[in-house]
């Protein structure tokens, strides 16, 4: 893995291998790029996403692979997202479908990520002291538990830090002396780091846990992803988030692409659908978990 992930003109990173005191500060750079992800809990295909978004964070080579075929397949969103990227479900569905067949027949919706990389030109910082708050601009409130403190970024809202290990593959850097922090050069919150890449924070909308119309799952199951699709499209115009790293902050906004019209037999269903949905309409957020 290291030099998969290293080897590119010996990373230009290790020229910032500049042995100097843990609080040194100097140039930052934070780029970082949403992504539509497969479900981090429970999908087949997350560990081949994260390999993908890894290899094209430190490598800067963009997009991977083929969306409309491969789960696994690393997309960078311009400046829009549809509600199906940001849709987990506990039954099979990708995209906002239910029940997909083929390479995705198995998946369990998606979530959106922000993947990252930082450096330091000239100083030094560590996981500890990069902050996320990821947002989203309607005013449903957050159920994810303790990790939107200060309470004001919509349903979607998941704020806190880097803190955690390089073990699961998920972050890779370099710390203050040019030696590699990954899955078999464990670093710690407080190493002082001149680089670093993530798969990054993701969090999405959930459905429901059960079917709307349990005479008719498969009907319940796409009933459910349309109500939560026309709940995005109504109350949730923007997507942010934002990396802060010693005082430097990087924000990204993505806003809701227009879905296509709904043709007439469907507007029916819908209807249906947004009825059941107000009854049994809960939301799960969770962070990242990525660390």
């Amino acid at each position: 893995m290291k030099n998969r992930f290293w080897g590119f003109a010996t990373l230009a990173v290790l020229a910032l291998a500049v042995v100097m005191p843990a609080s040194a500060q100097g140039t930052i750079t934070i780029n970082q790029y949403a992504s539509p992800a497969p479900n981090f809990y429970g999908s087949p295909s997350w560990a081949g996403y994260q390999a993908n978004t890894m290899n094209s964070l430190v490598n800067n080579l963009g997009d991977i692979g083929n969306p409309a075929t491969d789960p696994t397949a690393y997309q960078q969103l311009g400046a829009s997202f549809t509600p199906g990227m940001i849709e987990v479900t506990s039954f099979p569905s990708w995209m906002g479908q239910a029940n997909p067949t083929g390479a995705f027949a198995n998946e369990l919706g998606n979530r959106l990520h922000w993947g990252v990389t930082i450096s330091d030109a000239g100083g030094t910082f560590t996981l500890a002291g990069v902050s996320f708050a990821f947002k989203s601009n309607d005013t449903g409130q957050n159920f994810s538990g303790g990790t939107c403190p200060t309470g004001n970024g919509g349903s979607l809202c998941s704020e806190g830090n880097l803190s955690g290990s390089f073990a699961s593959g998920a972050k890779v850097g370099r710390d203050i002396n040019g030696n590699p922090c990954d899955v078999t050069h464990p670093c710690t919150d407080t190493t002082p780091l001149t680089y670093l890449a993530y798969v990054g924070e993701g969090n999405a909308e959930w459905p429901g846990g059960s079917d709307p119309d349990p005479t008719n799952p498969v009907l319940g199951r796409q009933g459910s992803m349309d109500a939560m699709s026309a709940y995005i499209t109504a109350n949730i115009s923007d997507i942010s988030n934002q990396y802060c790293v010693n005082g430097t902050c990087n924000t990204v906004t993505l806003s809701d692409a227009p879905a296509p019209a709904p043709e007439p037999a469907s507007l029916s269903v819908l209807g249906l659908a947004l009825s059941a949905l107000a009854v049994i309409r809960r939301r799960r957020q969770t962070r990242g978990g990525q660390t």
